[in-house]
């Protein structure tokens, strides 16, 4: 506090006397009278200048105001002891004489600067957020903040501070009407919550109003809209995508159970037909007065960020049902608690079809429980193997396999638990069998939820037969591939084209001379299978179905394939071992393979693979190929059926142009644009609706390239379409400001008034066609991928470099850059260096034994992204990017993009491999970072295996050498110790006889004499 002693009634007398009481001087810095004098001046001195005046003013005219009416109450800024400008709030109070004169003034003061930075930082993140905001003193609705976002929406400028919000906003004298302020002053602990429509903005905002406590530590009263106009629109479109989810689904407020959402697909797995929207869900789905038991909503009270999963079992149908519950935003700002389940009958029991898999594969194949090595399963020809006998389940491997105590030392447990991504590979020799296997370690999920160790091994040893079989596999994945590519990416308009492209590349996949679908029917009197598509190599295309396969019986010819194929196993061999030999031989088949297909768990029918010529057995590779490229034949059977059932649903849905994520634009007769939807808007750029009716055939490029302009050939597909009523075909628009935009057009025609319109709805193709060209960029990297593993796997020391270098260039051919290099670390004097060891480089200086390639420290070499190599991480950049030192070691390389790929060896930072682009600026993708990972650890794992054969080449070289040096210097050692024997016994001799007769006389003269002999024999010596 601080007062003041007024002489003579006069406010600016200089005798007017101060006290700064100890806690006033502290407050501002100062300890006692000495540094902060009792006078006027200690204190306004220390007023900044743009404040001095307002302030020394407010003082006097609240002494110079003999009615005492006004007052001592103000906030300014003051220089403290330390220079630092702070927040003060001063008030005073002044004893008058009966005059009104003053005689003494009192007052204290408040630092005030944490207030006054909190509100300036509120009032920053309140500008910030994306809503209306508006604080106003609860009492006077007098404004203490509004944003720039409620300016803008009432359309008022200038700072609004300090005035009363009905009249800085609306104009008005008084509050509005609708002011929730009364409500909440009767219950201070209240928050309003309500949704406004405004319609000068034709929006709707969800606000909410509550009282708050403003820096400073008074009250204020807050409001805030959010826009949730798109949010109300949205549900509409939500509930139309989860309608469509192959799931049961269900939406409800958290805190009651009301449904905000059922799907058909739950109502049905219920039971129920009626809408059950806004009644609680345990009484419309169970009958139930309350919640069920198993009710995840009080967890997800506790916990809302959790996601809770389940596997109810349904008895009644025979179902298991994977079930996920989350808290969710609805649109309208609300919370709700979502249910859906997906059906996993089929997950459940793949267990046994997994252990039967695995029990078929010509390979030593271990599960365990990596923590403990509990063996999960074990295949036989791995007893037979090691000898252990059969079973084995719920045992420790290393007891049962190798009867030890403890794990094996070569054991991968480890390693796999700390990188459970990773895929560990070796090399197993076992002597006492002679043979060499292949070993692969990896992570899986073993169904039933749990992680599992597997272990499999490939007997190597005939490396030919290895090759064979790599090269042939590696070919039916490729015709794979190009069959998913040709079948997943035709129109449906091009069915029967694509099928038989499709058919006669997978019927090369194991020589195969016909193939058919059929379908299950199920009737009354048993199950019918009925052909739907045939395929024979000898047409070179589809060929008619046979009359008497169609609705036909399993009973009449096959009775007991049904029972077969229902359960998911295969009809394969020879006809001639066959129980229905002479029923099959009618239709000249000599070999079969009926695969099944399943569908959501039900038998679907199958596909009849035949060969008319040679009878054999069809390998398990090529019936697991056969088997994928079923499903996908039957997929783009079921897909054209859907096509044709699509565009017959689409006649009754045409004129709701704005339900479709398509653009679509209307089309009469005349070849006018007469309307289309919100989508065809964006889609081009138009402004507004009547903008795209005016300008749309700017939207066509000027020629296509069968010469024909692009608009008249637009005209006449629109006439197609008239004429046939529907046509697709790809088509190449523009946008307004030239982006070329590749569409698929379906021009459907539909009934609009009197007459038709034709609808066309255009799909952008600009995402597909990137994901396609991904895809045959990621199935090329692949390939070059296994054209490295076999060049490496057949390369000697004396072709390695060669092959070294010639995988590099076709590394770098398949990612597209100028440069592949790689470099070795190795710790010197505690430091880390690198040195460039291997180079390919084509149309770009190569860089090997120059600057930096040679050693050099490893942070010279690669400042600021060592760290990231360490970590295994890829190094990934544009060169520009970078920072100053970064640029200055690459740029004078040429180089524009680079990647750097770490090697590690036996868990150490071995090196890297680096791939430089020189003429262009890119980031290269996740799946070329990972496929040119894979392959540098090829080259690294050829690195290290050439490194030990030529260790073991010239180890035996030093070895026959280190043999001669050893024997010559055996012989020189004879010969030494010959020589030397004879030359050491003489003065030996001498010094021994001498001093025996220097020891055995008196006479000091001989002993002189015996001395003086023993020195000279000594010397010699």
């Amino acid at each position: 506090h601080w007062d003041m002693d007024v002489v003579d009634g006069d406010p600016v007398n200089p005798n007017n006397r101060f006290t700064w009481s100890p806690e006033f001087r502290q407050m501002i810095g100062f300890t006692d009278e000495k540094d902060f004098p009792n006078i006027l001046s200690s204190w306004s001195d220390r007023l900044p200048p743009d404040e001095k005046n307002r302030v020394l003013g407010a003082f006097e005219a609240h002494l110079n105001d003999f009615t005492g009416k006004t007052p001592f109450n103000i906030e300014y800024r003051l220089m403290v002891k330390s220079g630092e400008i702070r927040h003060f709030h001063a008030f005073g109070e002044t004893l008058r004489d009966k005059n009104g004169a003053p005689l003494r003034v009192a007052g204290a003061l408040e630092d005030i600067t944490g207030s006054v930075r909190q509100q300036e930082i509120l009032a920053n993140i309140l500008n910030s957020l994306d809503a209306i905001i508006l604080v106003t003193d609860p009492e006077t609705g007098e404004i203490l903040f509004i944003n720039e976002k409620n300016k803008a929406f009432f359309g008022v400028e200038g700072d609004g501070t300090g005035k009363p919000c009905y009249e800085f906003l609306h104009g008005f004298s008084q509050r509005c009407d609708h002011c929730p302020y009364n409500k909440i002053k009767q219950n201070t602990g209240m928050i309003l919550e309500w949704e406004q429509f405004i319609s000068h903005v034709d929006r709707t905002y969800r606000m909410t109003a509550m009282l708050i406590d403003w820096p400073g530590g008074k009250k204020a009263h807050l409001e805030f809209g959010i826009d949730i106009t798109e949010g109300k629109r949205s549900q509409e479109i939500l509930i139309n995508i989860l309608n469509g989810l192959d799931a049961i689904i269900l939406a409800t407020v958290p805190e009651t159970g009301e449904i905000l959402f059922i799907n058909d697909k739950n109502k049905a797995f219920f039971g129920i037909e009626e809408d059950g929207t806004g009644k609680p869900c345990y009484e419309f789905l169970h009958g139930r007065t309350q919640r069920c038991d198993y009710c995840p909503y009080t967890e997800l009270e506790r916990n809302p960020e959790a996601v809770i999963q389940w596997e109810p079992s349904d008895p009644h149908i025979d179902r298991v049902h994977s079930m996920t519950a989350m808290l969710i935003d609805w649109p309208g700002g609300k919370k709700a608690h979502l249910e859906f389940g997906v059906d996993i009958t089929e997950i459940k029991r793949s267990q046994e079809i997994l252990v039967n898999i695995l029990s078929s594969l010509d390979a030593l194949i271990l599960v365990t429980v990596p923590e403990t090595g509990e063996i999960l399963f074990v295949n036989n020809k791995i007893s037979d193997f090691f000898g252990s006998g059969k079973g084995g389940i719920g045992k420790i491997c290393y007891e049962f396999l190798h009867g030890r105590t403890e794990r094996c030392d070569r054991c991968p447990y480890e390693l796999i638990l700390n990188e459970p991504e990773k895929v560990i590979q070796w090399e197993a020799y076992y002597p006492d069998l002679d043979c060499t296997h292949s070993l692969t370690s990896l992570l899986i999920d073993w169904p039933g939820g749990k992680k599992a160790q597997i272990d499999f091994g490939v007997d190597i040893s005939e490396k030919e037969r290895a090759k064979d079989a790599f090269a042939r596999r590696e070919k039916m994945l490729d015709i794979m591939n190009r069959a998913a590519l040709l079948l997943l990416s035709k129109k449906d308009e091009t069915f029967l084209d694509a099928m038989t492209e499709g058919a006669g590349l997978i019927a090369g996949i194991a020589n195969i001379d016909r193939m058919s679908i059929s379908r299950n029917i199920q009737k009354p009197d048993g199950l019918y299978a009925s052909q739907i598509y045939r395929w024979k190599k000898d047409a070179g295309s589809n060929i008619d179905v046979v009359p008497s396969l169609q609705n036909n019986p399993y009973t009449r010819h096959v009775p007991r394939w049904e029972p077969i194929l229902a359960s998911g196993e295969c009809i394969n061999g020879p006809v001639s071992q066959m129980p229905e030999a002479d029923a099959l031989k009618a239709f000249d088949c000599v070999t079969v393979l009926a695969i099944p297909i399943s569908i959501e768990g039900s038998f679907w029918g199958f596909v009849l693979f035949e060969d008319l010529a040679e009878e054999r057995t069809f390998t398990d590779d090529e019936v697991d190929m056969l088997r994928s490229a079923s499903l996908m034949l039957v997929n783009v059977v079921i897909r054209n059926e859907e096509a044709v059932k699509l565009r017959e649903a689409d006649e009754y849905t045409k004129l709701m142009l704005n339900a479709t994520p398509f653009a679509c634009v209307l089309w009469d007769r005349n070849y006018t644009v007469v309307d289309c939807n919100e989508a065809a808007l964006k889609l081009y750029g138009f402004k507004n609706k009547q903008e795209l009716l005016e300008r749309f055939f700017e939207c066509f490029p000027e020629d296509k390239n069968d010469g024909k302009c692009s608009i008249e050939k637009g005209f006449e597909m629109v006439a197609r379409a008239f004429e046939k009523g529907h046509c697709v075909f790809e088509w190449l628009h523009q946008a307004l400001d030239g982006t070329p935009i590749p569409v698929e057009v379906t021009l459907e025609r539909i009934k609009y008034g009197d007459d038709f319109v034709i609808a066309g709805y255009n799909r952008d193709l600009r995402e597909y066609n990137r994901m396609m060209r991904e895809i045959e960029q990621q199935n090329y990297l692949l390939q070059t991928v296994n054209r490295i593993s076999a060049i490496m796997l057949l390369s000697s020391v004396d072709t390695y470099e060669n092959d070294l270098l010639r995988c590099m260039g076709i590394m770098a051919e398949a990612s597209d850059v100028d440069r592949v290099y790689i470099l070795k670390n190795r710790i010197r004097d505690g430091h880390l260096y690198c040195s460039q060891i291997y180079e390919w480089s084509e149309n770009v200086e190569p860089q090997q034994d120059k600057g930096m390639a040679n050693e050099s420290l490893f942070e010279d070499m690669a400042p600021g992204w060592g760290g990231h190599l360490a970590q295994r991480q890829c190094f990934n950049a544009i060169v520009r990017h970078l920072n100053d030192k970064q640029k200055a070691i690459l740029s004078p390389q040429g180089i524009l993009s680079i990647l750097l790929v770490p090697i590690f060896l036996k868990d150490e930072f071995w090196g890297f491999i680096g791939f430089d682009d020189c003429h262009n600026e890119r980031l290269f993708s996740k799946n070329e970072e990972t496929i040119l990972r894979s392959a540098s650890e090829l080259i690294a794992d050829a690195l290290i295996r050439n490194s030990m054969e030529e260790n073991i080449r010239i180890s035996a070289v030093q070895l026959q050498k280190a043999l001669t040096a050893a024997q010559s210097a055996n012989r020189a050692k004879s010969e030494f110790l010959s020589r030397m024997s004879h030359e050491m016994r003489t003065p030996m001799n001498a010094i021994i006889g001498m001093t025996t007769i220097g020891k055995n006389t008196a006479d000091s003269g001989r002993k002189d004499y015996a001395l003086d002999k023993i020195g000279e024999s000594s010397a010699h010596l």
